[in-house]
């Protein structure tokens, strides 16, 4: 079987001498990884400065840290755990 054939058998194709179904082409003034809100899936939470405040003091009590210590750690490039780490480079 040749790509002629592939071709011929789907009719989403079109001949190999016909432009590409509408579907294919591409809007030249849409970034190419751009995606609506429609076919996007990932929900996004945008917090309130006082639920940001919460969650953040939520995670310095759960590391045992007040922000004055992860600051501290951050200067030193020196991060008691791999969660310290990533909690300062959320709010650092």
């Amino acid at each position: 079987m040749t790509k002629r054939d592939l071709v011929a058998e789907d009719s989403t194709l079109g001949s190999t001498n016909q432009d590409p179904p509408a579907a294919w082409k591409v809007n030249k003034m849409t970034p190419p990884l751009a995606a609506s809100a429609e076919q996007d899936d990932t929900l996004t939470w945008k917090p309130s400065r006082q639920e940001w405040d919460a969650f953040v003091q939520r995670q310095l009590d759960e590391l045992g840290l007040t922000y004055e210590a992860l600051a501290d750690q951050a200067a030193r490039r020196d991060f008691r755990s791999p969660e310290a780490l990533v909690l300062w480079t959320m709010i650092g």
